[in-house]
């Protein structure tokens, strides 16, 4: 069966998400979900909600990208830290899509986003620096 977590593949698949996501969101969930002269709001939320899901793959296409350039150990020990958080934050934010919502920014009720999927991506961001970096000078001094 192939790998499909090495280093070329990961930047590419989150690559190719990413661009997807800020071309959905710049042709706008507005257009799909205007007919009629009307914005049809249960179009527009269902559409937020799937976007929001697709968020975790920014920090994962730019912290693939710094690590793309370095040694497959760095970007090994980054993987295997990345691959298990990713799953926590696409729960969350499925578990948190299902709260009743009063429209914020992009479909996110502050509060609830802020306490639940900041700290989730605070720590997959800093935990993958630390590992990155940590990796990286463990590799320099060997």
């Amino acid at each position: 069966m192939k790998n499909w977590g090495t280093k070329r593949n990961v930047f590419i698949a989150s690559g190719v998400i990413a661009g997807a996501v800020i071309i959905w969101d710049y042709v706008g969930n507005v257009r799909w979900c205007t007919w009629g002269g009307v914005e049809h709001y249960n179009c527009l939320d269902t559409l937020s909600n799937i976007e929001t899901l697709f968020f975790f793959i920014f920090p994962i296409f730019l912290l693939s990208l710094i690590t793309f350039w370095m040694k497959e150990e760095v970007f090994r020990a980054w993987w295997n830290f990345a691959r298990w958080m990713l799953p926590v934050i696409v729960l969350a934010t499925v578990l948190i899509q299902f709260m009743p919502s009063n429209r914020g920014f992009f479909n996110m009720d502050g509060l609830i986003y802020l306490l639940v999927l900041a700290p989730l991506y605070a720590i997959l961001i800093l935990g993958s620096l630390w590992k990155i970096v940590r990796t990286h000078q463990k590799l320099k001094k060997a």
